[in-house]
């Protein structure tokens, strides 16, 4: 298989995933009252502060949504060949705020609902949002690089 047809069929993959994550992330951001209820069942500390951990899940659950909705604006100019453009430079950039205001709201999380394990999420959104940051950065310039070809020719 040419490297042209397995980029094609992972850029599939990744669309068809991103796709089904988007739409079942509605769906437990919509569930969550009653599925918070449920889960308590087996985590009985969730109903402490019930309307809390509501909300907070609610908002980490928007934020990620937001994240995949700016993925897959950028897949979409990787479907279509165009990758340096200046939408996916505010993708990332945005992408990046999002991956920190998770890590800010894990932070608020752990006043709720204390765990060692919430460090390492909180860590993994910090280092999403500075790869972001990078990230956009490199596309900025790939962007200049090619706008300054493109009036070259």
């Amino acid at each position: 298989m040419s490297q042209e047809k397995k980029m094609e069929l992972w850029v599939k993959i990744t669309k068809w995933v991103l796709d089904a994550m988007c739409v079942i992330g509605v769906g437990v951001i919509i569930s969550l009252p009653w599925s918070i209820k449920w889960m308590s069942q087996a985590m009985p500390y969730l109903m402490d502060d019930y309307e809390a951990t509501v909300i907070i899940y609610f908002v980490l659950g928007i934020s990620a949504e937001k994240i995949l909705w700016e993925l897959r604006k950028i897949l979409g100019t990787v479907i279509k060949k165009d990758c340096f453009v200046k939408e996916n430079v505010v993708s990332l950039q945005k992408m990046s705020k999002w991956a920190f205001f998770i890590a800010l709201m894990c932070v608020v999380r752990s006043y709720v609902h204390s765990s060692l394990l919430m460090v390492t999420v909180i860590l993994v959104f910090v280092i999403a949002g500075m790869s972001g940051q990078v990230l956009s950065f490199v596309f900025a310039q790939a962007v200049s690089y090619k706008e300054e070809n493109d009036f070259t020719i």
